[in-house]
């Protein structure tokens, strides 16, 4: 009767060409990856060099095109890059070379360039973002609470260094809790915000027939959308959008449970064929 052979192969060393070849598509990724670092690193930087519009320069303007707005892209070239990061090195990342430094160095250019614009709303979001992917990664929570420490200490730097900052930051908040103090001014956007929220009751007007997109909400496809969307399905069109969301959430979770349920049933199955 003939014995089922099980295969070695995975079991046997790589050859020197394997071995090779491997190096080189590493090496091929991290070149990949600087490089898309780079083109990020020189459209903010690009950035600060356009008109002012709004009292900030955050856009490049495209002849022909139109504009482009770096820091957008800046929220998602963080979140492949540091993915990248975390996917080649998970095995290190509880060493402060390997799960600090990349990390603090691309977070700490990107966030300067930012707060130069200024665009202190989409510095925090990066930031948060970071310090999720930081975490979540294998950071070691020793490194990762001095990190913490560090981007404190950083924050506190830039204020001495550009105190224009700290004004801006107060008018943006100001203008939050009371528009109404400015209503011609810092608080116009959000008070016509609440006027499409207002107007469109339960049902809404009806989608494409917001009036307040028209000239009343100075940026109605971007920082205030959902206001133009409340105005045009009401009050069960946002609810929806919202439920939206947090579906999107959940399977997000999900999937990330199913995940590592089967990690950790691979490591048990592997301890099980071990003690066997």
């Amino acid at each position: 009767m003939r014995k089922k052979h099980r295969s070695t192969e995975s079991d046997e060393p790589l050859s020197e060409g394997r071995v090779e070849y491997l190096e080189a598509a590493r090496q091929r990724v991290r070149n990949r990856r600087i490089r898309r670092t780079a083109v990020l690193l020189v459209l903010l930087t690009a950035v600060l060099f356009m008109p002012e519009y709004n009292g900030c320069k955050r856009w490049l303007v495209l002849p022909g095109l139109g504009t482009l707005q770096p820091s957008e892209i800046a929220k998602f070239a963080v979140v492949l890059v540091f993915a990248h990061i975390i996917a080649l090195n998970h095995d290190r990342m509880d060493s402060f070379a390997v799960g600090v430094v990349p990390f603090a160095l691309v977070l700490g250019v990107v966030a300067v360039l930012m707060l130069l614009e200024p665009h202190l709303s989409g510095t925090v979001l990066i930031l948060s973002i970071g310090a999720v992917l930081m975490f979540v990664g294998g950071t070691g929570l020793r490194w990762f609470m001095l990190a913490g420490a560090g981007g404190a200490a950083a924050i506190g730097t830039a204020i001495v260094l550009m105190p224009e900052l700290v004004p801006y930051a107060a008018d943006r908040l100001n203008s939050w809790l009371d528009p109404f103090a400015d209503p011609l001014g810092d608080g116009h956007q959000t008070i016509q915000s609440l006027y499409a929220i207002g107007s469109g009751g339960a049902a809404g007007l009806g989608l494409g027939n917001s009036r307040q997109k028209h000239l009343f909400v100075p940026e109605p496809q971007n920082d205030f959308i959902f206001s133009i969307v409340c105005e045009e399905l009401g009050f069960v069109g946002a609810c929806a959008v919202v439920l939206l969301f947090v579906l999107l959430l959940w399977l997000y979770l999900s999937a990330t449970m199913m995940i590592m349920g089967a990690e950790f049933n691979s490591v048990l199955m592997e301890m099980k064929t071990a003690r066997g």
